[in-house]
């Protein structure tokens, strides 16, 4: 029996096996280069029409929450601009929905989450903290935080109220999360063309 050259009849029975089995039964990841894992296998590629909708497609105005042009169930990416004109965040809803997920009888996805937006909320809610801390309190005087401390003040109603008063959004529907993730990380780095968000931008 021969093996890679060796000859089983020029070495002790008990080594041959022994160094085939080592050769066969080497374990596969000292074998072979184990590639990186990516989180999201993606169905295509952003395009340049995913972007144009998000930059300069119709903007929505967080005071005429609910808006029926949202559906109530669905991945997307949403953007949030300023009335000054400055692009303030990008984000996305649905990273579990996949393209034959059943809909929910309840909102799940990318209108859940912009409703969170317009509530002013910060309880759970990332860009209602990026707001009151980074737009909000800013604009408040002494006085104003000391009756936010005291508890005559909530602070929670004035970001709504900022929200409401001065922020839009633009969006769009896609036909899963992967592709919902991958547009948000391009536009938080800049990949896609413009500026990145004023709140939340990507390294």
């Amino acid at each position: 029996m021969n093996h890679q050259g060796w000859t089983c009849s020029t070495l002790h029975s008990n080594l041959c096996i022994q160094v085939i089995l080592v050769l066969r039964f080497a374990p596969i990841r000292n074998r072979f280069t184990i590639l990186p894992r990516t989180r999201y296998r993606l169905r295509r590629e952003p395009s340049e029409a995913d972007y144009t909708a998000l930059h300069s497609g119709t903007i929505y105005r967080f005071a005429d929450w609910p808006n029926s042009s949202v559906p109530t169930f669905g991945a997307g990416v949403y953007t949030i601009w300023h009335i000054d004109g400055r692009f303030l965040y990008v984000g996305m809803s649905g990273r579990g929905i996949a393209a034959d997920t059943k809909s929910r009888n309840t909102p799940h996805g990318i209108y859940t989450r912009l409703a969170s937006h317009a509530s002013g909320r910060r309880s759970g809610d990332q860009f209602c903290v990026y707001v009151a801390d980074r737009l909000v309190l800013p604009t408040l005087s002494s006085q104003a935080i000391e009756m936010i401390v005291s508890g005559q003040h909530q602070l929670d109603a004035l970001v709504r109220k900022y929200i409401h008063e001065n922020l839009g959004y633009r969006f769009m529907v896609t036909h899963d999360g992967p592709s919902a993730y991958a547009i948000e990380a391009n536009i938080r780095s800049g990949a896609w063309g413009h500026r990145r968000p004023l709140l939340n931008p990507g390294r």
